[in-house]
């Protein structure tokens, strides 16, 4: 005979566990923690990941090593943010957390990579007066169950006690960002947000919330629906940042010859 109540234990006891596993390991490298930190994460590894460090784009906030303060990429292109920070490069560990907390069920993952975040967003001057974050489609929601950028933005709201609204909703069910290659990740996503119903962001300063900066396009969609909007200054903060690449020719003979056509 079914016994509906142990079923429902059983899921719930399970859903927790996701949530707060018992026994706490590294985020990065799954070793047995003996002395727990808010970052969850052990010694070998917080001394060995990449953090962003030293020059970087004053726009995509990606590591440069030129002299020039703004990267190709960003003179290059129009871009509704004022400036984007991160803290790790998009590389080895980082890439296999960032993984796991996207595609491998592990919500718990969020509370400690937003730590990391937290402490980027105390050693910048900036002023926030609503976090928010790159919403997903409703069917990646119910494949996935939640939407890795708004745990983390969420998290960061709890510490910081800036307040998170939504300010858009994806309309347009996209290709995923990381099976395209870059000159198709850079239009795949125009189009497809809608701003929410009453938004109301005339002169605040906006955080947004992302896993990984690739080429900004995600980011840059939903900071020009802020921008028609009137917010005063747009900011992103994400936990990983890919090394920069620069385009290629073809892409930017389409680009100019898009430009041309506007202006016929």
């Amino acid at each position: 005979m079914f016994n509906f109540k142990l079923f429902i234990k059983n899921i719930k006891e399970k859903f927790l566990s996701s949530l707060y596993p018992e026994n706490i390991k590294c985020i990065f490298c799954k070793d047995e923690l003996f002395e727990e930190n808010e970052f969850i994460t052990c010694d070998n590894c917080h001394n060995t990941i990449p953090f962003v460090n030293g020059r970087t784009c004053e726009h995509c906030g990606k590591p440069i090593n030129d002299e020039t303060s703004i990267c190709s990429n960003c003179i290059k292109r129009d871009l509704y943010f004022d400036k984007a920070f991160a803290c790790f490069e998009y590389t080895g560990k980082v890439i296999s957390l960032v993984h796991n907390l996207k595609y491998n069920s592990s919500p718990y993952l969020s509370k400690a990579m937003a730590n990391y975040m937290f402490y980027k967003l105390q050693s910048i001057n900036i002023n926030i007066d609503f976090i928010t974050y790159i919403p997903s489609h409703n069917d990646t929601l119910l494949k996935r169950g939640y939407n890795q950028a708004k745990l983390l933005a969420n998290e960061l709201s709890k510490k910081t006690l800036i307040p998170l609204i939504d300010v858009a909703v994806k309309t347009k069910k996209t290709k995923s960002q990381a099976k395209l290659k870059r000159n198709k990740r850079l239009t795949n996503l125009l189009g497809a947000f809608e701003k929410v119903k009453n938004l109301n962001v005339v002169g605040k300063n906006i955080l947004i919330i992302d896993d990984v900066l690739t080429t900004a396009s995600t980011v840059n969609e939903i900071s020009k629906i802020l921008k028609r909007e009137k917010a005063n200054k747009i900011y992103v903060l994400t936990f990983a940042t890919t090394p920069l690449k620069p385009f290629k020719k073809k892409y930017l003979k389409e680009k100019k010859l898009k430009k041309q056509k506007n202006h016929i």
